[in-house]
């Protein structure tokens, strides 16, 4: 007998099963699907306590799910000032002197901004220390690129980080990182981590705070799961799993995390792997899941690692974060463990090296690990090939194409650019694929995403006909990887992921119907209502 808690009826409901594709209505009870149907055979369900929502012939989809993102980071973030779109340093330098007078910092207060881009500055570089002084003198300032791979500091910055100075403690400090760094005030890749190290969280109650504030956010996008690396230099993990754990226990996640486990540089891969928690009452809300590497940097900072030099910078293939030995004894002790990575790889050659490693440890220890690789923006075509033959998943961020359609053929070439970003030749030739936004590097909105995967053009709707357009997906194809595809890559693709008998009651409401709607205007939609555990989270 059913005790139908919510029925949602008189709808257009995707369900992305392919034996029942749309149906009208659909009967909630404790957190699950009960049933699917006409609006007509659940009204049947109904109870004197069964909530009703009529949904006004409006779109449903399954609750977006985001399998690569930064949440805990882009929380912070959002109280930082937002450089995005600047013209020139001094559009930067104004900002900041703006944002320090709006946040009224004291003089000694730190002031961070994210998001400047040079490839559209005036100037065409990096901020440099000298830039940034002209910010402040008295106020320790941080700028952050949209990548999150470049952080340019001023002086007070560098002389409060212990980078500048006559001691031997500041001396060694600074060779550690680089003279060239501490000269310029310019950090990339490692350099970069020792900075957010240095402006690291303090406790796990700091960290829920954020975590509580980004579940607000995610639920006004439509976003009811996450795959989110929140494991960084800049906040002991421990606290980050104690967090999501209390806020869990005690009812108060807006959304279920699957905590894709970055490796800190000074922990010992065994130790990390073979470390046991209890994550009790935190089922189907919170999960540990693959451990995350990091392979290379990024395209725009021209730190990616290429097999190639890149065509505007023919003395630079980019930054290898490990050596190919060092990479394959990550992923073999990874895999010997049971358990599975997600590796950023930005280039070619990274995606290369990570494939040799991947395929030397399944030639060991034989299990079902779904190893997969993070971005993978840069392919050829027999990178493209690998992911079929290897099973490796591809976690892909279709809303870089905003920025990236503008650089990729400078940077890599026409050649090597037509076989990248390829999401169509994944799909066709049955790469397990998925999508996520990279946020903070990019937007939270799942519609902009979609946009960008089936357009193919940026947020301003250039070029026209799309950045070559034959790899654009379908509406289907986009929706059926933020949902299905996703829940695949954390192993939970029989209880999440569709609108069906038995999974778990997340779906997102929309305000148009982006299957049917021109495909210019999907970004422009909006989230109606989010629907988290049966729940009603977010409403407009």
């Amino acid at each position: 007998m059913f005790r139908v808690n919510l029925i949602l009826y008189n709808g257009k409901i995707s369900t992305m099963d392919p034996q029942q594709p749309e149906v009208s209505a659909a009967a909630v009870e404790n957190g699950v699907i009960a049933a699917v149907g006409s609006s007509e055979d659940m009204m049947v369900l109904k109870t004197p306590a069964t909530k009703l929502v009529d949904l006004e012939k409006n779109r449903v989809v399954p609750g977006f799910n985001d399998s690569h993102l930064h949440i805990l980071n882009y929380a912070v973030m959002s109280e930082q000032c937002d450089l995005l779109g600047s013209g020139s340093i001094g559009e930067i330098v104004s900002r900041m002197r703006r944002h320090i007078d709006a946040k009224k910092i004291p003089k000694g207060g730190w002031v961070t901004g994210k998001h400047w881009n040079q490839d559209i500055l005036a100037e065409k570089r990096f901020p440099t220390r000298g830039d940034l002084d002209a910010v402040s003198t008295e106020h320790p300032v941080v700028c952050i690129r949209i990548c999150f791979h470049v952080v340019s500091v001023n002086t007070r910055a560098l002389e409060l980080l212990g980078l500048r100075g006559d001691n031997t403690a500041s001396r060694r400090v600074a060779e550690a990182v680089g003279e060239e760094e501490v000269r310029t005030g310019i950090f990339k890749e490692s350099a970069a981590e020792f900075l957010f190290d240095s402006l690291a969280l303090s406790s796990a109650g700091e960290v829920g705070k954020y975590l509580v504030k980004a579940g607000r956010d995610l639920a006004r996008n439509g976003v009811t799961s996450i795959q989110s690396d929140d494991f960084s230099e800049a906040v002991d993990y421990e606290d980050v799993i104690s967090a999501y754990a209390d806020l869990t226990r005690n009812g108060r996640l807006l959304f279920r995390t699957c905590q894709q486990r970055r490796l800190p540089k000074s922990c010992d891969i065994g130790d990390f792997l073979n470390k046991r928690r209890d994550l009790s009452g935190t089922e189907g809300f919170y999960k540990l899941g693959p451990i995350k590497l990091m392979a290379d940097g990024s395209l725009g900072a021209r730190t990616a690692y290429l097999s190639h030099p890149y065509k505007d910078d023919p003395a630079n293939r980019g930054i290898a974060i490990y050596s190919q030995e060092e990479m394959d004894y990550l992923v073999g002790r990874t895999h010997e463990a049971g358990q599975a990575v997600a590796v950023h790889c930005i280039g070619d050659g990274a995606a290369y090296m990570v494939m040799s490693s991947i395929h030397k440890a399944r030639k060991g220890k034989k299990f079902d690990a779904r190893h997969g690789i993070v971005h993978c923006q840069i392919t050829d075509a027999p990178l493209l090939e690998m992911f079929r033959e290897l099973d490796v998943l591809a976690y892909v961020q279709p809303i870089f194409l905003n920025e990236d359609l503008h650089v990729a053929e400078s940077r890599v070439g026409h050649g090597l650019a037509a076989t990248s970003y390829n999401f169509k030749t994944m799909a066709d030739t049955g790469v397990r694929m998925s999508i996520g936004t990279d946020c903070p590097i990019e937007t939270l909105d799942p519609l902009r995403n979609i946009y960008s995967a089936v357009t193919r053009k940026d947020l301003g709707g250039n070029p026209d006909g799309g950045f070559y357009p034959e790899q654009r997906l379908t509406v289907e194809e986009a929706v059926y990887y933020y949902t299905v595809g996703s829940a695949y890559c954390s192993g939970e693709e029989d209880v999440k992921g569709m609108i069906k008998k038995g999974y778990m009651a997340d779906m997102t409401v929309l305000s148009d119907d982006i299957f049917k709607i021109d495909p210019d205007g999907i970004k422009d939609a909006k989230v109606n209502m989010t629907i988290l555990d049966g729940k009603i989270v977010w409403s407009r």
